[in-house]
């Protein structure tokens, strides 16, 4: 297994009295699993939550099934 190099991503503050809802997606064969995150300007974790989906679609539509949920 090769070591994956650091993305040099990281999460961005918001401005002050925004929350900031993140969210992401797994595609595998058969399931999808979908996750967010939401957080204040302070960093503070408000709420999130994830799923598992038994659904046949590509990681483009997984997206939009992540923002559904």
């Amino acid at each position: 297994m090769l070591p994956v190099p650091p993305s040099g991503k990281c999460w961005l503050k918001p401005p002050h009295d925004i929350v900031k809802i993140n969210f992401d997606d797994v595609v595998s064969s058969e399931k999808i699993g979908v996750g967010m995150i939401v957080r204040d300007s302070d960093g503070f974790v408000l709420g999130g939550g994830g799923s598992i989906i038994d659904a046949k679609m590509t990681a483009a539509w997984a997206k939009f099934k992540a923002l559904e949920e």
